[in-house]
């Protein structure tokens, strides 16, 4: 597929590295699959190897269970400096912390640093939560902290399951100036009819919020054995709801490489909006990322 790209969010990490202590931990079933299967490296060299096959200029690495995480910009940077990928940094933080600004002023030293992504997915299924505290996005200290991002003109993405979306309905409604993007699609699972509801109810809500955008991605998560027929109703619907202007593909690789290839991932999305305008896909598959992520 020859369009231009910008991939939207992705990891990188080195199997024999002291900072991805899950992949030296015992293999185990969570929700986007066995963390036995991410045990692998997939350095810059790879990545780019990949994006070279379907015209992918640009690209967002997103935090990736880096230890210690204060460490994470910086070692990315460098990375970044020797491979010219990836474009943008998004690191991890603690809101709540009271260093939350001096943690900031340290990513805030690469110029790539261009915000932080929250696993805040909680669910009584213990394969899916993420680890967060249920309810922690309605304590004031982790609003100070959220507040502060926007205040620095940082943005937030925020992985969570679709019962909480009426809390991200509540912070987009205090907090206008912080940027806040969905990741992966507000995680559309569907195990009973009444979370379908409840997925689509909040997606729709967060879409009147012009400063909300999501992320089409990552939909091998939710369901193992998508194609691009089964995911196509939830790709076409948000971007009914948000326009091509606030959503962006991303492969979530390594992650979804447990499911499919990096090219049946994006070929899916070519197929999907197959009778899109070219000025929607240039939207969706590179410039609203670019925009947001203020991408050079």
């Amino acid at each position: 597929m020859t369009i231009e790209k910008t991939d939207a969010h992705h990891h990188l990490w080195s199997l024999g590295s002291p900072h991805h202590p899950m992949l030296t931990a015992p293999g185990a079933k969570r929700f986007f699959g066995n963390t036995q299967g991410l045990k692998h490296d997939f350095g810059a060299e790879r990545f780019k190897a990949l994006a070279a096959g379907q015209n992918v200029t640009r690209s967002v690495y997103v935090e990736s269970h880096f230890s210690p995480a204060i460490d994470e910009t910086g070692h990315v940077d460098a990375i970044a400096r020797q491979h010219g990928f990836p474009h943008a940094i998004i690191g991890r933080v603690d809101l709540g912390s009271p260093g939350l600004a001096q943690d900031l002023d340290i990513h805030l030293a690469s110029p790539l640093f261009k915000g932080v992504r929250m696993m805040m997915n909680w669910d009584p299924d213990p394969l899916i939560r993420a680890g967060a505290d249920q309810g922690v996005m309605l304590t004031p200290q982790w609003r100070d902290g959220y507040a502060e991002l926007g205040r620095r003109g940082l943005s937030v993405e925020i992985m969570a399951m679709p019962a909480q979306l009426r809390e991200l309905i509540e912070l987009a409604t205090a907090y206008p100036h912080t940027p806040l993007i969905i990741g992966h699609a507000g995680l559309p699972f569907a195990r009973t009819p009444q979370e379908r509801d409840t997925w689509r109810e909040g997606m729709a809500a967060l879409a009147g919020f012009p400063h909300v955008s999501v992320k089409l991605s990552g939909l091998g998560m939710v369901d193992h054995h998508w194609s691009a027929a089964s995911i196509a109703p939830i790709v076409l619907y948000l971007i009914d709801l948000f326009t091509p202007a606030r959503c962006m593909f991303a492969s979530n690789f390594p992650v979804d490489g447990l499911h499919a290839s990096y090219d049946a991932v994006w070929d899916a999305f070519d197929t999907i909006t197959a009778t899109l305008s070219d000025a929607d896909r240039n939207l969706l598959f590179r410039d609203t990322a670019r925009r947001i992520y203020r991408l050079a």
